[in-house]
């Protein structure tokens, strides 16, 4: 007799402390609310399960890979006693993935597990069976550091989750477009499941052999709070929300920068450029920045509006009246809840923009005046 799969309800999982920590999810980063329900698959093991988000209308189903569970032989390089290629990532000085490293020949070597096509199976399924109307599916599979597992210091395996994008048919064949909510190289690999995972409505897979990277938290910081990041999870439901909403259309991966669901959420100055140069380190916002990323998506949008708004009117943003109104106009109105310490944040960030624009020009004044003059005459902090 086969079990009756587990169901976690969001009520369920507020009183199981116990399950919250073997699945991680008290180290998310997105709102427990959105999280409707958790349901295991029937096998004995419970090696995955299928998480259920929804605000509101829109909803995505998550295929989560249980790591808790995966055994795993780093010895032998054995998971659930497959053979497959790990590495340690306790014992690597540099964990990231380089794209000049990472060549588009080494991805098509990549070997995948009996889980995470599995898994990628019943997502594919989930997508062309007419079990939603939804263009989305998230589907986790291991996280890899040029084309090997990683293990992490507790001797679990990583995982990440993508998007997988239903395209409009062609000829009744749909094909999957893979969307990396962090860097599209992590997952550039799964087209080589082209001839392995089948539906009789299935085309094929695509993915981009690019580090495009949508959103990066720049710390280790990630979690629910106000002032962290967010993790993969959270970006992927994000995105799935928003290509849910968008006309259905063909995802072209040269264009992905151009959508708007991908420039409001991303934190990467290469895509949302809403946000004056001097808010990033780098690349990427200095600080989270949560209410760029929220369920809902018109309060995304025009938070987007109002960070458009700061960028053209540089010169105004150090008065915190205009920025006030400006936050008012946009964000309020959208999100009555807003936290005001988005709003404390931004003027922080305008003072210091506004600061360091005043200082450079005041060395340049030093250079024409001498070295007598008096820098400090003009260092007022009053802003």
């Amino acid at each position: 007799m086969i079990k009756k799969a587990p169901e976690y309800s969001r009520k369920d999982l507020e009183s199981n402390q116990s399950l919250i920590k073997n699945l991680g999810l008290h180290k998310r980063s997105i709102t427990p609310t959105t999280l409707d329900k958790i349901v295991f698959d029937n096998s004995e093991d419970d090696l995955y399960y299928k998480e259920h988000y929804k605000y509101k209308d829109n909803e995505v189903m998550r295929y989560g890979i249980n790591a808790s569970n995966i055994k795993v032989d780093l010895e032998r390089s054995l998971i659930l006693g497959e053979s497959i290629n790990l590495i340690d990532t306790t014992k690597q000085i540099d964990k990231s993935v380089k794209s000049n490293q990472y060549k588009l020949e080494d991805a098509k070597l990549v070997k995948h597990h009996t889980l995470e096509i599995h898994l990628l199976q019943q997502a594919i399924n989930h997508l062309l069976n007419n079990e939603t109307n939804n263009k989305t599916v998230l589907v986790s599979i291991f996280a890899r550091e040029n084309g090997a597992i990683k293990i992490l210091k507790n001797g679990y395996t990583e995982t990440h989750t993508v998007v997988l994008y239903k395209n409009p048919p062609i000829e009744s064949q749909y094909e999957i477009s893979v969307i990396d909510p962090s860097n599209f190289l992590f997952s550039s690999h799964l087209v080589n499941l082209n001839g392995v995972l089948k539906h009789e409505e299935f085309s094929k897979i695509t993915t981009m052999h690019k580090g495009l990277q949508i959103y990066r938290p720049i710390s280790e910081n990630v979690g629910s709070d106000n002032n962290q990041y967010r993790d993969c999870i959270d970006i992927a439901v994000k995105l799935a929300f928003g290509f849910n909403k968008m006309q259905w259309s063909q995802l072209n991966f040269e264009g992905i920068k151009n959508f708007d669901i991908v420039k409001v959420i991303s934190n990467n100055s290469d895509i949302n450029k809403s946000m004056q140069d001097d808010m990033y380190t780098k690349q990427f916002i200095k600080i989270p920045l949560r209410i760029q990323q929220k369920s809902n998506i018109k309060i995304e949008e025009d938070f987007y509006k109002f960070s458009k708004t700061i960028k053209e009117n540089l010169t105004n943003i150090v008065r915190k009246d205009v920025l006030e109104e400006a936050f008012i106009k946009y964000v309020i109105n959208s999100d009555k809840n807003s936290n005001i310490d988005t709003l404390f944040q931004l003027h922080s960030i305008c003072k210091d923009t506004f600061l360091q624009i005043h200082r450079e020009l005041v060395e340049q004044e030093t250079e024409i005046l001498g070295k007598d003059f008096d820098k400090e005459l003009y260092y007022s902090e009053d802003f």
